[in-house]
């Protein structure tokens, strides 16, 4: 990461590191922050970009050698000081891909995952939202097809979307997950409104999809 004058002269400049790949997906800015997302494929990434270590440890994506990725999003100042941050993620490969801010200094994050379930709270509170497929489907014997995953997964999805919302200071408010029955639903953009709404793009893969994050089904 690097800051530049509106002249392009060198402000600051620095890293994410881990051992693995890093890559960060989307930045956002407001008067005061730099808010940056990405992805990361490591058992633990440090979130300062500066002489500091803020390290942030998987959620069991990375084994050995590593075979997933997990989420990451972190708070800079203007300066590129290191605010706060952490990591989102389950299991298996998911990333963050947009972010945005509002007015007031909320974060929204965009992001997708194959997890059979996600933990959207960057802090250490454990936040999890399942697959989809998996929290509409449980106990209803009709959707068992040779599809498949068993009774743990019983469609074939492949990538749910997550959605999550975060106070200025990087605490959890809410979350949940968006996506179909089957395929994968690719996330596009992230946006909140002057009022906290949040707005979500993506495409989705799949004869129908559950539009609503929350515990209630909308097809």
């Amino acid at each position: 990461m690097l800051g530049l004058e509106a002249t392009g002269e060198l402000i600051w400049a620095g890293t994410l590191e881990g051992e693995g790949d890093v890559c960060a997906a989307d930045i956002a800015v407001d008067e005061e922050r730099i808010v940056v997302v990405g992805g990361f494929e490591d058992a633990a990434i440090d979130l300062d970009p500066g002489p500091g270590v803020a390290l942030h440890a998987a959620h069991g994506a990375a084994g050995d050698p590593p075979y997933g990725s997990d989420g990451f999003v972190a708070a800079l100042t203007r300066g590129g000081e290191y605010l706060w941050g952490g990591t989102l993620g389950g299991s298996s490969t998911d990333t963050a891909t947009d972010v945005a801010l509002s007015p007031e200094g909320a974060v929204a994050v965009l992001g997708a995952f194959r997890s059979s379930a996600v933990d959207l709270s960057p802090g250490s509170d454990l936040v999890e939202h399942p697959l989809v497929a998996q929290e509409r489907c449980w106990d209803e014997p009709e959707c068992y097809s040779p599809r498949c995953y068993g009774y743990e997964r019983c469609a074939a999805n492949e990538q749910d979307l997550f959605v999550v919302r975060l106070d200025r200071e990087g605490e959890y408010l809410w979350g949940g997950a968006v996506g179909g029955f089957d395929g994968s639903d690719v996330p596009a953009e992230v946006a909140l409104l002057d009022d906290g709404s949040v707005l979500v793009a993506a495409a989705a893969d799949g004869d129908a999809v559950d539009l609503d994050p929350g515990e209630a089904l909308d097809l």
